[in-house]
């Protein structure tokens, strides 16, 4: 781990760092570059020994494709198994964020319609959004889609 990761992760500064390694409270080892790298283990010891624990925490990402697929529980499991993970390892987890794809038709809508604009040097784009979104159909069904 970097100095600055180890610095942040003990809740100190990066000169702290610098000078508990001259006291020979710490020891990193050192790149071919001469840039410090910390042992988590080591910096795990060191807290341990001051009475402190390290002050990790984590946030929660979940995110699944369609809204069936939120309505079947998918997202409600993922974020379940995220927890219970963060949990297991004894992480607090300070933000839980999750959500629902917008949808492939409407991503390529706007990625159509902004590149259009930018070829064509027109703003807006109504039109072709209208345009664009009557000419799409499903791959399956054959359905057009809006």
């Amino acid at each position: 781990m970097s100095i600055g990761k180890a610095a942040k992760m003990l809740g100190v500064s990066i000169g702290t760092l610098r000078k508990w390694e001259e006291n020979g409270l710490l020891t990193p080892e050192r790149t071919p570059t001469g840039h410090r790298r910390y042992r988590v283990a080591g910096l795990q010891k060191l807290m341990h020994e001051k009475g402190e624990s390290p002050s990790l925490s984590c946030a929660i990402y979940a995110r699944v494709s369609t809204k069936k697929q939120e309505g079947a529980g998918n997202l409600d499991r993922q974020t379940g198994r995220l927890s219970a993970y963060a949990a297991k390892r004894g992480w607090p987890i300070f933000a839980v964020i999750s959500g629902t794809a917008s949808g492939l038709v409407e991503d390529l809508i706007a990625i159509t319609t902004s590149f259009s604009a930018r070829i064509y040097g027109k703003r807006g784009g109504k039109k072709l959004v209208e345009v664009v979104r009557s000419t799409l159909q499903d791959p399956v069904t054959g359905v057009e889609l809006k």
